[in-house]
């Protein structure tokens, strides 16, 4: 009898929609090498992000509607891996602190979009504090990169390249300030 039911089960749980869809997965992440040319070992630095976009899940836009890749993973969540590329290129620290400069970054998007040609958007917006978290200024960030193929290797290096030019636009206008 306990065969019997071990077989029904199985044989339920394989054509259950409850079951998750087996693939291989694969991983992505953000291969970014900019290095500022100063840094700010002062400055604390947060990224957050909604929930549609802290997720190691890629998600992309088509026709206006949101959806993730069903096999394909970032490595970490892009938060965390932007906040990660930030500490790199900048000699940011960590962290939330009410004493010194403290830049708190939001992404808004994160995503291919494939509304016609292929491209990844990428936007942020940026605020930085002053000593007892007085706003001194914010700014948002925005950058598009088109790639060619479909293939998520090719979304991941338009990602990375974005996130680049964030570094590359956050760096004149820290600088600036």
């Amino acid at each position: 009898m306990r065969v019997v039911f071990a077989l029904f089960l199985a044989s339920f749980l394989a054509c259950s929609p409850f079951t998750a869809r087996r693939c291989a997965f694969r991983y992505y992440g953000l291969d970014t090498s900019y290095r500022a040319p100063g840094t700010f070992p002062n400055t604390l630095v947060e990224v957050v992000a909604s929930e549609g976009i802290d997720t190691s899940r890629i998600l992309y836009r088509k026709d206006g509607y949101y959806a993730y890749y069903s096999c394909s993973r970032w490595l970490s969540s892009p938060p965390r891996m932007v906040e990660r590329s930030l500490v790199e290129a900048f000699g940011f620290r960590k962290g939330i602190a009410p004493q010194g400069r403290y830049l708190r970054v939001e992404l808004l998007s994160f995503h291919p979009v494939f509304d016609g040609s292929p491209y990844f958007f990428f936007e942020a917006r940026c605020t930085l504090y002053g000593p007892g978290l007085r706003s001194v200024a914010s700014r948002v960030f925005s950058c598009k990169r088109p790639f060619e193929a479909l293939d998520v290797s090719q979304v991941a290096g338009a990602a990375a390249f974005c996130v680049q030019e964030f570094e590359r636009q956050l760096y004149l206008w820290l600088s600036s300030l």
